[in-house]
């Protein structure tokens, strides 16, 4: 059952290095799961797992928060070592990338054709995820911020929104398009009238791109992101009991 945080060691120098742990003992506290080694989110919002020193012995724990057959994902600035009785399913490197003002004018959501999505519209952010494959996307992650959505003939087309959330600054997450809806700057837009949102509420926004998509790295630097670090992605799967 989800439960406030207990007492942890202070967030790093920077909370965007180890951005998961700083936002399940920051402001996303009140959905945190876990112990004083490991946080994770409720198992229909996200994968992601916290520990306060990735890089040191603090996967180590992931055991106690975890099941037979139950994934894990990570996000650590340099690769960090398999823990016993998991097997390592995914690994990538990722721009971490920060725009704390915009280079274009944000869209009002009548005019542009943005429309905001609820819990209502889940199906269907489901489908196009699966589709797309922008990232792990669950029955409650549009809990955990603002998303919305560009509609063609009445039929979701492309999304965005809101994830983790660290002291100062918000992450814009799930941007996908479908395939047959591209080239038409709908994830521009959508990730345009999101930072808009984060900055107007005085935080830097911030999200992570895969060093091999130089296609949407490009549209997020005319809007005005930047590269400030490299991070890993690992994704590690429980073994199950033999």
């Amino acid at each position: 059952m989800p439960r406030a945080a207990p007492d942890h060691p202070p967030a790093v120098a920077d909370p965007l290095d180890n951005p998961i742990w700083n936002s399940l003992i920051g402001p996303q506290a009140a959905i945190a799961n876990g112990t004083a080694e490991v946080l994770r989110y409720p198992n229909d919002i996200s994968l992601f797992h916290g520990v306060p020193d990735p890089l040191g012995h603090g996967v180590a724990a992931l055991a106690d928060v975890t099941g037979p057959g139950d994934a894990a994902v990570f996000i650590t600035t340099e690769p960090t070592a398999v823990p016993i009785d998991f097997a390592q399913v995914f690994q990538g490197a990722f721009h971490q990338m920060v725009c704390s003002a915009l280079t274009q004018a944000p869209p009002s959501i009548g005019d542009a054709g943005v429309v905001e999505l609820t819990a209502d519209d889940v199906g269907e952010m489901l489908t196009l995820v699966r589709l797309t494959e922008p990232g792990p996307f669950l029955p409650r992650t549009h809990t955990l911020g603002r998303y919305i959505g560009i509609r063609h003939d009445g039929a979701l087309v492309a999304m965005a929104g809101q994830r983790m959330r660290v002291d100062g600054a918000t992450e814009v997450s799930a941007v996908c398009t479908h395939p047959d809806a591209r080239g038409r700057g709908y994830a521009a837009r959508l990730v345009r009238a999101l930072t808009a949102q984060i900055h107007a509420g005085g935080e830097h926004a911030f999200l992570h791109v895969s060093v091999d998509n130089a296609g949407a790295r490009a549209v997020y630097e005319r809007l005005g992101y930047e590269t400030r670090t490299f991070v890993t992605i690992q994704a590690f799967l429980r073994k199950s009991v033999p």
